[in-house]
């Protein structure tokens, strides 16, 4: 016979749920994505998780997706992929750009520290992003990360393996702390401002509140990253050339003739 769920359990898996129902948020929109969203049993069990972890004090937020992101709903794959492009555009953006390096003034050694870091992570669960997809520190990237250990957690505490479940808790509170915790909440209210109305706007807000009640969970006290991206860091070039600017030099072959 099954052993019944703990609690415990219980809101691990719920908290597990959410985690995948944003990663599938902020990938980039195909049919998979868009059924992680949008799907029927996708959509059940999301609401669900979110009506069980509502009932939580630092959870109560959640309430409001108790039937999935409002702006889902009338809103088809392909509007979805014009959203994307209008949110996140062709290159990466750099208005809310959804890789945690793109923030603050952060120099390429320091760039591929974080990228290691996050690897670490990953290796220590035996897991790595599919070939050709999103870079380490992608929003999507990271939130499913964080889906695959609570998840991880949640069956540890369904077989009584306390230690397992206790190193996957450990894993989840210096993620946030190291990682997520540090610039989700800037990511999405950047995201919020920049589509407020539509579904990445709506999806900014379940991150930003749901990322907050889980610092709470643990007690987690991440160093907010700066909010300035890199791509705003950058120097503007003008349209006009100002030929003045420049000294003719009347030696360039060019001009030999």
């Amino acid at each position: 016979m099954e052993s019944s769920i703990s609690k415990e359990a219980m809101l691990s898996l719920a908290r597990s749920r959410v985690y995948s129902y944003l990663a599938a948020c902020f990938r980039y929109p195909d049919a998979e994505s868009w059924s992680g969203i949008a799907g029927d049993e996708e959509r059940t069990t999301f609401t669900y998780a979110c009506a069980q972890l509502a009932e939580e004090k630092d959870y109560r937020s959640l309430r409001r997706y108790c039937s999935g992101l409002p702006t889902s709903r009338g809103i088809g794959l392909e509007k979805l992929e014009d959203a994307y492009q209008e949110v996140f555009g062709h290159t990466i953006s750099k208005h809310c750009p959804p890789y945690e390096t793109e923030y603050g003034n952060i120099h390429l050694f320091q760039q591929s520290d974080v990228l290691a870091d996050l690897g670490g992570f990953y290796n220590a669960f035996g897991v790595a992003p599919r070939e050709g997809r999103e870079r380490l520190d992608h929003i999507s990237i990271q939130l499913e990360f964080l889906y695959l250990v609570t998840f991880k957690e949640a069956r540890a505490l369904k077989e009584g393996k306390t230690e397992e479940a206790e190193v996957c808790r450990e894993a989840q509170a210096a993620f946030l702390e190291d990682h997520i915790g540090r610039w989700a909440p800037i990511f999405a209210k950047r995201l919020e401002r920049k589509n407020p109305k539509g579904i990445y706007g709506d999806a900014a807000r379940l991150l930003d509140s749901f990322i907050e009640a889980e610092k709470k969970l643990f007690a987690a006290e991440p160093e907010p990253v700066p909010d300035v991206s890199r791509g705003e860091l950058l120097p503007t070039v003008s349209d006009e050339w100002d030929s003045s600017d420049w000294q003719r030099d009347d030696n360039s072959a060019s001009d030999q003739k």
